[in-house]
């Protein structure tokens, strides 16, 4: 069980910052943890690399390492039904070919063929993974939490993090400096998305919403939700000269416009297979 620690942690009047500075333990270490959260997939990309490294593994994947699945997919087998892979469910590699992986769920033993390309788009490492595929995980060793300066990243995240770990003597937080985020880009993408919507609406003859139509801030809400389709946490980035997010309004009733009564957030992949319907 989790220890029990000081109610005012995370109080509104304490600045995130400071209360995780005073309570717990931070490392310049990327490699200090093989366990390890970040809000930023980017980040466990790069985190998983640093410890591949640092194990001495010099090819893209190998027997006996273990991979998440970060997004929904189907893969076309062979003379076989299409396989399903469910979002932060757990793999272990147990043989790697030219153009496939064969790799086993950890929850049933099953082990499928999978191309490359599809493993390298939808699965990471589980070296370092969100907080949404470690949700409902308990992690009896050291962990590491990356990101926690990022914008995005709120106090219910940061607490989420910390609550994987089963002793507070295990959480350690990568010290580091936050790159300055363009505040305006995020701004101006989510508002061209809303403008999208109206030409949508617009083209379909649908009465636009004047007072409740959806909004730049809703989508930005979405960021720290998840699909309700396929339970699968959003992902964005937000660099300069670049944004893209997976983050989309889903109408529930197909003859009502984009008002904010009748959307709920959905991953790109899922809203596009059911407009393929």
């Amino acid at each position: 069980m989790l220890k029990p620690i000081k109610s005012d942690i995370f109080n509104n009047n304490s600045p995130t910052i400071d209360t995780i500075n005073k309570y717990f333990k931070t490392t310049g270490e990327i490699t200090k943890s093989l366990k390890n959260i970040a809000f930023m997939n980017d980040t466990c990309n790069d985190v998983a690399k640093h410890i591949r490294k640092l194990q001495c593994k010099d090819t893209e994947y190998e027997v006996g390492e273990f991979l998440i699945c970060r997004e929904y997919c189907k893969v076309k087998a062979h003379g076989k039904k299409d396989i399903t892979f469910n979002v932060n469910f757990e793999y272990e590699i147990v043989k790697v070919s030219e153009f496939t992986l064969t790799i086993k769920d950890v929850s049933n033993g099953e082990t499928y063929d999978v191309p490359l390309k599809s493993i390298r788009n939808n699965f990471i490492f589980n070296y370092c993974g969100t907080c949404h595929s470690f949700q409902g995980s308990s992690i009896d060793e050291s962990i590491t939490i990356f990101d926690y300066k990022h914008y995005f990243c709120n106090r219910k995240w940061i607490w989420t993090a910390i609550t994987r770990a089963t002793e507070l003597d295990n959480v350690y937080f990568y010290d580091y400096v936050e790159p300055e985020l363009n505040t305006k880009l995020i701004t101006s993408y989510f508002e061209r998305k809303v403008k999208g919507y109206a030409s949508q609406d617009r083209e379909a003859n649908r009465e636009i919403s004047k007072d409740n139509y959806i909004n730049a801030e809703w989508l930005e809400s979405c960021i720290n939700s998840h699909c309700v389709a396929c339970g699968n946490g959003f992902y964005f980035k937000f660099d300069t000269g670049y944004t893209e997010s997976n983050i989309t309004a889903d109408r529930m009733d197909n003859t009502q416009d984009h008002n904010l009564d009748n959307i709920q957030p959905m991953c790109r992949h899922c809203n596009c297979c059911k407009s393929n319907k």
